[in-house]
């Protein structure tokens, strides 16, 4: 469990202080150990060395994270939503951990890094990652549905491109997939122009920026959208002056997770209602 659900827990049982506590934990040896660096608050994780790498211990860290360490969570909803397998080049867009140095933020590179060597990110081969067996909800990644939904997918951003331009939202021959704005990484972005987005300096424009995401081939809740809404946040706070158009390209959603990106501004691109039901 975290240091802090151990600190509440020895503080309730013996009746001492939580500095006390937290004391207590920190004079912790071996047979006991502390996962530390990933965790809000300076929390540890602690376990037992007899549950180490078994599937106890990844259940419980997987539950850590989902408390107490979001951006190492969004890894594991990522991965999971892209049925067991995902491209080492896509997997950025799926997080809210920036690609460059910002403030207060635990750097992409980094954070992938620290998940290999705890073993919950596993290379699945040169190009892919996939997630430690434990935790995985498939037993075995489906690399043939994930190749054909890959496919889909790149099919559906560069049409959601092509749409964007000839609608006017997006400049011609700007739009890139897989890149940086305000730090992150997004499936698709592009400078925009349009009114509300473009602001003036001594008469020059300075461009806002169409990003966008994709979640297709599953079905997506209020817990994989959160990655998009935590790196627009994100961007909001560090930048500011940066101008959104957020959109995030969807074949369905949980009713709970639309009203949400509704309420947060997000423009819902549905494939259907975007490009029609044949489509």
């Amino acid at each position: 469990m975290l240091s802090g659900q151990l600190a509440d827990y020895l503080a309730f049982t013996y009746k001492i202080t939580e500095i006390t506590a937290r004391k207590r934990i920190e004079r912790l040896q071996s047979p006991i150990h502390k996962l530390k660096g990933l965790f809000a608050d300076n929390q540890s994780f602690i376990y037992h060395s007899i549950n180490f790498n078994n599937q106890e211990y990844f259940e419980c860290l997987e539950a850590a994270f989902e408390k107490s360490a979001k951006r190492c969570y969004s890894v594991i909803v990522a991965i999971n939503y892209n049925h067991g397998i995902i491209s080492k080049l896509d997997l950025a867009n799926y997080t809210f951990s920036p690609t460059s140095k910002i403030k207060g933020h635990l750097l992409y590179s980094t954070l992938i890094e620290r998940l290999k060597q705890v073993r919950v990110l596993i290379d699945y081969d040169e190009e892919h990652y996939t997630l430690n067996s434990y935790i995985l909800k498939n037993v075995e990644p489906n690399f043939r549905r994930y190749k054909s939904i890959q496919f889909v997918k790149d099919l559906v951003v560069n049409q959601f491109a092509n749409w964007s331009k000839n609608i006017g939202l997006c400049s011609f021959r700007t739009g890139e997939t897989n890149r940086e704005v305000g730090g992150f990484q997004f499936a698709f972005t592009s400078p925009s122009y349009i009114n509300g987005l473009v602001q003036y300096k001594n008469n020059s424009p300075n461009p806002g920026f169409v990003v966008a995401d994709v979640l297709i081939g599953n079905f997506p809740t209020t817990i994989e959208i959160d990655f998009f809404l935590q790196k627009i946040n994100a961007i909001r706070a560090s930048n500011p002056n940066l101008k959104l158009f957020p959109v995030l390209i969807l074949d369905g959603v949980e009713v709970s997770a639309l009203s949400k990106l509704k309420k947060f501004g997000v423009l819902i691109a549905s494939v259907r209602e975007i490009f029609g039901e044949n489509y």
